[in-house]
């Protein structure tokens, strides 16, 4: 068992003894060929995402590469796949317009990501095998196996104790942080920029050491920065990269801290020719509330790292996990964030013992640091392939020394129960739970497959929908609404002329008929509550009372408010009666859309929330 492994191994081995003496199981751990073994065994945990076809902005993708004749015009070219908002420009208003995106959608949001690398991929994808998303699945598996190969040999550089290095990289492949990036294609950026770090890396490593000779050190100090920037080019996230630099010149490279400061020169040049390039192409946020630019708004980003960090390493560390705080209020986020202080503070205690050497250092202030740029985006486990890089060598330490009784009494002379109670728990979590979750993960990233289906409305799948509105009234997240036409386009159904959206219906909603043309909408606690909602709508530029918002066929009006400054309540009023043929309601209801019919005038009806399939 892993348990024993870990107390045989560590019985055996002193961590200041790089040549110890080990057993069949400590040698099966050290074999050269153990990053592999651990990639293919990675490989067959995550096949279930073969299945898993395309979610949410996997049909904006699709519709990018494949030059849709509908929507082709607003989503491509694929260049622009991680193009999503412009700003207030003719191609947002269009996709305003058609219901693409909701009626409370700040016009002036943008959010362009910069992602060279990653578009080629997919490019590859849909050249290849355009109709098959297994195929492209099995490409994003390809990316993870090559990733995990290469953390374990930068685990074995890196690591005196080459058992620890094969754990280390046994626990990173395994965690179920890693099935949203593989499974989910739009994620797959995530795996190549940390594959090109981890390379970058290395070669930064083996220039830095000396070990090779003059022409291949020279080759190792040109690749790695070059390295470093295809990183950059999967995803923001690369610059994750420079933390682990950084990290390396303060603790590991020799000499003085001005010829540390110098070596990391290239790496500071990259950074700004990409940020520079960044810019010209017009890339980057504002005003999206799930992402921060750190350079523009500086004030909002520092409070989302004080906030974010401590429940991303709670995610890390010991869960629940870090999206959970999409699911809840804001008084349960800063609970959440206090519950996190308290166990990240309390495994630093237990972990004090493990920190011996340059290199226990080296993990930590990378793992800390590479925490700064995720807290751009709102919490996520996806977001931890970088801050896992670090964390695993920590957490193979500290198991081997907990297991270990000897070595257990003189580091925690106190507290010895407590010491052992945390280790098995660590190992349930990162040896039981996380492989399961990561089966899990990959076989249904965004949700549970009945979720997955809440997009589907099967009264009108046969039905030809170009003429006709559809009004999702309660959609349990409203993203759904937008992404109908698009799935249908890339089903080869026709989508609808116009989509329209009520609101969330994850809260209880209260609909109302003034009139033959008119619905008053009034969901609990406001409209735009949820974080889903406020994706199109950052709190801190609310909707004025009164504001008209008009679409083709429709005039939405803003008639009361929240407390902090919300919508409360709207009028919809059509151009055409609600009873017209051409305008199709639909309610989520036991699990899936299906047609709704308007009240009498007058007359009220209720919604209850459906259940959370997240």
């Amino acid at each position: 068992t892993g348990v024993e492994a870990l107390t045989v191994i560590s019985s055996q081995n002193s961590f200041n003894d790089p040549a110890p003496k080990l057993d069949r199981v400590g040698r099966l751990f050290s074999h050269a060929r153990w990053p592999w073994v651990v990639a293919i065994l990675a490989a067959l945990l995550v096949l279930p995402s073969l299945g898993g076809g395309l979610f949410f902005d996997d049909y904006y993708h699709c519709v990018a590469m494949t030059d849709s004749p509908v929507y082709g015009d607003y989503l491509g070219p694929p260049s622009a796949m991680f193009r999503f908002f412009t700003g207030n420009d003719e191609r947002t208003r269009a996709l305003f317009d058609m219901g693409f995106l909701p009626w409370w959608m700040d016009l002036e949001i943008k959010a362009q990501m910069g992602r060279p690398l990653t578009v080629l991929t997919h490019r590859l994808d849909y050249m290849l095998w355009p109709a098959q998303p297994w195929m492209m699945h099995l490409h994003s598996i390809l990316w993870f196996v090559a990733l995990i190969v290469a953390v374990g040999f930068f685990y074995r550089r890196m690591t005196e104790v080459s058992w620890v290095a094969g754990l280390a990289v046994l626990f990173y492949a395994i965690d179920d942080a890693r099935a949203t990036p593989v499974a989910w294609l739009a994620n797959r950026n995530a795996i190549c920029a940390t594959f090109f770090g981890v390379t970058a890396l290395i070669a930064h490593d083996v220039w830095r050491r000396g070990e090779a000779g003059g022409r291949l050190r020279f080759v190792m100090a040109v690749l790695a920065p070059f390295l470093f920037l295809l990183s950059l080019f999967s995803a923001e996230a690369g610059i994750a990269t420079f933390a682990y630099l950084a990290a390396h010149a303060l603790f590991l490279d020799a000499g003085k801290y001005s010829r540390r400061i110098a070596v990391m020169t290239p790496y500071v040049l990259v950074v700004i020719g990409w940020r520079i390039w960044y810019r010209l192409m017009d890339y980057g946020v504002v005003h999206v509330t799930i992402y921060i630019d750190p350079l523009m708004d500086p004030v909002r980003f520092a409070w989302a790292f004080i906030f974010q960090a401590p429940i991303l390493l709670l995610g890390q560390w010991a869960g629940p996990p870090a999206e959970l705080v999409m699911l809840i209020s804001e008084t349960q986020v800063l609970i959440l964030c206090g519950f996190a202080v308290a166990v990240i503070l309390g495994l630093g205690l237990l972990f004090r013992p493990v920190m011996q050497r340059r290199v226990d250092w080296f993990w930590v202030s990378g793992m800390v640091m590479a925490l700064v740029p995720i807290c751009a985006v709102v919490p996520q486990n996806r977001l931890l392939t970088f801050v896992g890089l670090g964390a695993m060598p920590l957490l193979v330490r500290f198991l081997s020394l907990a297991l270990n009784g000897e070595t257990r009494r003189a580091c925690w002379p106190h507290g010895k129960r407590v010491v052992r109670v945390v280790a098995y728990l660590m190992l349930a979590l990162h040896l039981v739970l996380a492989p399961l979750g990561l089966v899990a993960g990959t076989s249904m990233p965004l949700g549970s497959k009945s979720f997955a289906e809440s997009l589907l409305v099967p009264a009108i799948d046969d039905l030809d929908l170009s003429d006709k509105t559809i009004v999702f009234v309660n959609p349990p997240v409203t993203i759904q609404a937008s992404y109908f036409p698009v799935r249908r386009d890339v089903l080869g159904q026709a989508g609808p002329k116009y989509t329209r959206v009520f609101c969330s219906g994850a809260y209880p909603i209260e609909i109302e008929r003034l009139d033959s043309h008119t619905l008053a909408v009034r969901p609990e606690g406001g409209f735009i509550l949820s974080r889903f909602d406020q994706l199109f709508r950052a709190p801190y530029r609310p909707l004025r009372l009164g504001a008209r918002i008009e679409l083709p066929g429709l005039m939405i009006e803003i008639t009361a408010k929240t407390d902090d400054g919300r919508p409360a309540e709207a009028h919809f009023r059509f151009d055409l009666p609600l009873d017209d043929e051409s305008l199709i309601f639909v309610q989520f209801k036991e699990g899936i859309h299906q047609p709704f019919a308007p009240p009498a005038v007058g007359q009220k009806m209720s919604f209850t929330p459906p259940f959370l399939a997240f």
